[in-house]
């Protein structure tokens, strides 16, 4: 998942894993996505 900075640029990449198969959802991706973006785009 991308993160960025407020101007659009490339931060970094934030890798999640796990052992269980499908562990994670859209849902959990979405929100993922709002955290970072709330923590980084300032």
């Amino acid at each position: 998942m991308p993160v960025k900075d407020a101007a659009g640029r490339l931060l970094a990449v934030f890798d999640v894993d796990s052992e269980r198969p499908a562990a994670f959802d859209a849902t959990d991706a979405e929100w993922l996505q709002k955290i970072l973006g709330a923590t980084f785009s300032r």
